[in-house]
């Protein structure tokens, strides 16, 4: 048994997700690549592992970002992290079309928890359609990059 390459990719897909690296600007959206690696580990390794490092993940960038959204990303990261693993019986989550709806779940979750804590603190004023619309398509491309990252992680262990 070799030392697990885990926190290496969350701490690589942290940085990722903080720099915004990823943003596709015709879009105006980007994959929450941490959403997508908590949810693949929670598929994995069950929910309380994936509410943890999802947990940990949100308050992370939350006290990068000054700690203002250090609360919201804390709790987004943690039914990120938590609810794929949670409900992965309801669907077959071993084949990579389902870990995309649970990645696109895990999306919808943290980008979701965001803009009710941005309403509920004004800083965000009705109609949030656009904002809405922009979850969803941050959520879809979550979807997408957790089977790629799930290949990932697993190609490195196989390989560790």
């Amino acid at each position: 048994m070799g030392i697990s390459l885990r926190p290496l990719v969350g701490v690589v897909l942290l940085v990722l997700d903080v720099s915004r690296l990823v943003q596709l600007p015709w879009l105006d959206a980007a994959p929450n690549l941490y959403a997508a690696f908590v949810a693949y580990l929670s598929l994995r390794s069950g929910p309380l592992t994936g509410g943890i490092w999802g947990f940990g993940g949100g308050l992370a960038v939350g006290l990068l970002e000054g700690g203002t959204t250090a609360g919201p990303l804390s709790l987004g990261g943690l039914l990120a992290g938590s609810l794929p693993g949670l409900v992965k019986n309801l669907i077959f989550w071993r084949h990579r079309a389902g870990q995309a709806v649970l990645g696109a779940l895990a999306g919808a979750m943290y980008g979701g928890v965001q803009v009710v804590a941005a309403v509920l603190h004004g800083q965000v004023f009705p109609p949030v359609i656009p904002l809405a619309l922009r979850v969803l398509a941050d959520a879809l491309l979550t979807g997408a990059a957790c089977p790629l990252i799930g290949m990932l992680v697993e190609r490195m262990e196989r390989r560790h």
